[in-house]
């Protein structure tokens, strides 16, 4: 094992385990895919345009990014992924809420939600969507029920 007494080889293997457990590996945002849909409540738009989508990588994915993104006006959304647009393909559990702005008159008074509540909590989210390269078309809609 002459091999590994080199002071280079053993330089040249710190250098790559400092790098691993600094840079980490496979979690990058240069593999990203577009991930664009629309919010249906109860089979309507929503169209508040206050609400906010947000992807948890579920156990066992490779990457720990959240990607995420407004609802707009007419009830779409475009995920981006530390501000890059896209997300890393995976499978990810999903993530809607939606209220009404804070009273400034009130601003304890309770706000209402415009989707279930269920949806705003990963433990209770029942929606699961896989981000792939080719996505069947609407694929990434989020058909919510109140």
């Amino acid at each position: 094992m002459s091999f590994f007494r080199s002071p280079s080889i053993r330089c040249y293997l710190l250098f790559l385990w400092i790098s691993t457990a600094l840079f980490g590996c496979g979690d990058s945002t240069g593999d990203l895919v577009p991930v664009v849909g629309k919010v249906t409540v109860n089979g309507q738009p929503l169209t508040t345009g206050t609400g906010n989508v947000s992807f948890r990588p579920e156990k066992g994915s490779a990457g720990r990014q959240e990607p995420a993104g407004s609802i707009a006006e007419d009830g779409t959304y475009r995920l981006s992924t530390a501000g890059k647009d896209g997300a890393p393909p995976g499978r990810y559990r999903v993530l809607v809420v939606d209220m009404d702005e804070v009273d400034p008159k009130d601003p304890y008074a309770p706000r209402k939600s415009h989707v279930n509540l269920k949806y705003s909590e990963p433990k209770t989210s029942d929606v699961v969507i896989d981000v792939v390269r080719s996505p069947a078309p609407g694929a990434y809609d989020l058909k919510l029920a109140k």
